[in-house]
């Protein structure tokens, strides 16, 4: 299998203005957001569709979609349904075949505004436990979790292969 991995149009936009300035943006001003914030998010979408075409056209089969910024600790639910949301809906729906959204931890209380995205699987923090992942996306999306970093580099090989499955 061929993976390839991109930056989401959220997290982009957050790295091209610096993450203070674009949760700034998100919480401060109305008319300053909505002056700014939709060229920026329609520039990344633009951006990010284009890049996750040009991986699949050059033979990717799969693409991992990193959304670091989309966690509760840096949006409130707000922000996130203004902005994370919409931009992800968007995203996504131009995505030509299989892909990962990797949101950071902690997000659960994000997922449920997620589950209709055009996704293959979610993947989560080691923050976020898979069960509650499952629960949250309904059970008819599948989902990728990961597993601490000491358990591999300390755990014992079954202990990890058993975690792995689970």
């Amino acid at each position: 299998v061929v993976v390839g991995a991109l930056v989401g149009p959220v997290s982009l936009t957050s790295l091209l203005i610096g993450a203070r300035p674009f949760v700034s943006l998100l919480r401060g001003d109305s008319r300053r957001r909505a002056l700014l914030l939709p060229r920026l998010m329609d520039r990344a979408d633009l951006y990010c569709s284009n890049w996750a075409r040009a991986m699949h056209e050059a033979g990717c089969q799969l693409l991992f979609v990193i959304e670091p910024l989309v966690n509760s600790l840096l949006l409130d639910e707000q922000s996130f349904l203004s902005c994370a949301q919409p931009a992800l809906s968007s995203f996504t729906s131009r995505l030509r075949g299989e892909a990962v959204l990797a949101l950071s931890s902690p997000s659960l209380s994000f997922v449920p505004h997620l589950r209709n995205l055009d996704v293959s699987a979610f993947a989560c923090g080691e923050q976020d436990a898979l069960d509650s992942l499952r629960r949250a996306l309904g059970g008819s999306i599948r989902v990728v979790g990961s597993l601490p970093n000491n358990l591999l580099v300390d755990g014992v090989p079954d202990q990890i292969a058993q975690l792995s499955r689970e």
